[in-house]
């Protein structure tokens, strides 16, 4: 499989399945934010880190 042109979506941090898909994110330079029905922005991700506890 070296060079396959299947291997390019695993590298860039997806696989593939029957049931759902995963992507890997990350980034020092990434911020990503919930968008909520009545149009407020939740921040969820912020340069490279959840913001979240669980």
């Amino acid at each position: 499989m070296q060079n396959s042109p299947a291997l390019l979506s695993v590298r860039r941090g997806a696989n593939d399945s029957g049931v759902h898909e995963d992507f890997m994110v990350g980034s020092d330079q990434l911020d990503i934010d919930g968008e909520l029905a009545d149009g407020t922005r939740e921040p969820l991700f912020r340069q490279g880190n959840w913001i979240f506890s669980t």
